[in-house]
């Protein structure tokens, strides 16, 4: 009988609940937006071809960080202006939503924004929330802080580019989907991520499974470590993914360095990252699991019970459009684990494997009488090891104490696997006499 769904492709990702997610630190002209546009153009080009639906590029990359007073300039900002319009255009054909970072006027105040752009339409402008003016920052001096949402001024005028007279503008806009409907992305600015509660958390409570990070970011020695400890975080405390971008090559380098880092993790898990310190413009890219996303806030009810205790009414508003995703095959951009179950690292495999074997040794006098944990090995008493399809292997055993032997991670990485456990047989079914005992990388069923 047929299972296939009508107007389903099996092979697309976009029928299957994934998305493909790009993350950018394009080369940076200082204070010349006409040719950071183009950078930016030729990049969204190369991710179109490759299906991605979202390509994130880094704070204030239209014009670069470290520019000082020359973010007052009216020459600077003028042309930024006519850098939009220029991406919009180029951009109009193009699958990928696009997220840029230009300073902006609106009224008398200067804001650091990121401007969400997707074919030939100014989605919105988000404002940074947080300014920074400590240490090395001192964007209070430039900047204002975003405005709290409100209905009185919920919008903003970019002059000279086009059907962009009344963009939806302020903190906590959510971008989604309308035929991609899990697909909802909101967007935050660097030191938004650093503050107790940032503005992507309350995004995600109300509906973002895609959190945006476009940041300047200088680096010093130790803040890498610090911003992937950010960036995994609050992907697993959302349940979502979380796309992060750091200006890199071109900055300004007179007080400051840059490494141009991205990243992209899912719900806690890193995806997809660049080498840090490129010499020209780098990106990321992978398949967001958007059902998984789903699945877990839909399992998980403290989240959605926290949402309805802290969300108001005017948190912002969501700004539909419609993604238009290719249904064909475009392969996956995603690791795919042999051993899903089991970690990768050799050293979170001791430590799965050393924690599995204590909670076991714990409870073995009364749960499980036939079983002695080894540091060395996995006894049983009398057991039998059988590999698919191979003859039967029968150890020797050994008692089981009523105290177990210490047993450490660093015992158990040199331990395991087994000498006969064969790369090519990795599934191996251990008999036990009495209940199962299930230690990681282990299938165990009891007989009687």
């Amino acid at each position: 009988m047929s299972t296939r769904l009508t107007g389903v492709n099996f092979r697309s990702i976009y029928d299957q609940g994934f998305v493909r997610i790009a993350a950018c630190s394009n080369r940076t002209s200082i204070a010349i937006p006409p040719d950071n546009a183009a950078t930016i153009i030729g990049i969204a080009r190369t991710l179109d071809a490759e299906g991605a639906a979202l390509a994130v590029f880094p704070e204030l990359c239209l014009t670069g960080y470290a520019i000082d007073d020359l973010l007052l300039n009216d020459v600077v900002l003028n042309a930024t202006l006519a850098a939009i319009e220029t991406l919009r255009a180029a951009t109009a054909d193009l699958l990928p939503a696009i997220v840029v970072g230009a300073p902006l006027r609106n009224g008398n105040r200067l804001y650091n924004c990121a401007v969400v752009l997707h074919r030939g339409r100014v989605l919105g402008v988000v404002p940074k929330s947080y300014l920074p003016n400590y240490r090395e920052f001192y964007e209070k001096r430039h900047f204002a802080e975003a405005p709290r949402w409100s209905d009185d001024k919920p919008l903003i005028a970019l002059a000279g580019v086009k059907d962009a007279d009344a963009v939806p503008f302020g903190a906590g806009i959510v971008f989604r989907a309308v035929d991609l409907p899990d697909f909802c992305f909101s967007v935050e600015i660097c030191e938004d991520m650093w503050v107790p509660l940032p503005p992507s958390t309350l995004a995600a409570m109300r509906g973002a499974t895609v959190l945006v990070n476009i940041s300047g970011s200088p680096i010093t020695v130790g803040r890498a470590d610090d911003r992937e400890l950010l960036c995994r975080s609050a992907s697993a405390r959302d349940l979502a993914a979380y796309v992060y971008a750091a200006g890199g090559p071109g900055e300004s380098s007179t007080d400051l360095s840059w490494d141009g880092q991205t990243s992209i993790h899912e719900n806690g898990a890193l995806l997809a990252s660049t080498e840090r310190f490129p010499a020209d413009s780098s990106w990321c890219i992978t398949d967001i699991d958007l059902d998984l996303l789903r699945q877990e806030r839909m399992r998980q009810n403290s989240f959605n019970d926290c949402a309805e205790r802290f969300l108001d009414a005017d948190s912002g508003p969501i700004v539909d459009f419609t993604l238009d995703p290719p249904h064909g095959d475009i392969g996956l951009r995603r690791q795919v684990d042999r051993f899903p179950f089991v970690p990768d690292d050799p050293s979170r495999l001791a430590q799965d494997c050393y924690e599995a074997s204590r909670s076991a040794s714990r409870r073995s006098s009364s749960a499980c009488p036939g079983v002695w944990i080894r540091p060395t090995r996995c006894w049983w008493r009398p057991a039998r090891w059988t590999n698919s399809g191979a003859r039967d292997r029968t150890f020797s055993h050994s008692p089981c104490p009523a105290s177990p032997p210490p047993i450490t991670p660093a015992t158990m990485q040199r331990s395991w696997p087994p000498p006969w456990a064969a790369p090519s047989r990795p599934w191996i079914s251990v008999r036990p006499p009495s209940r199962c005992c299930a230690i990681s990388g282990i299938r165990a069923t009891s007989t009687t």
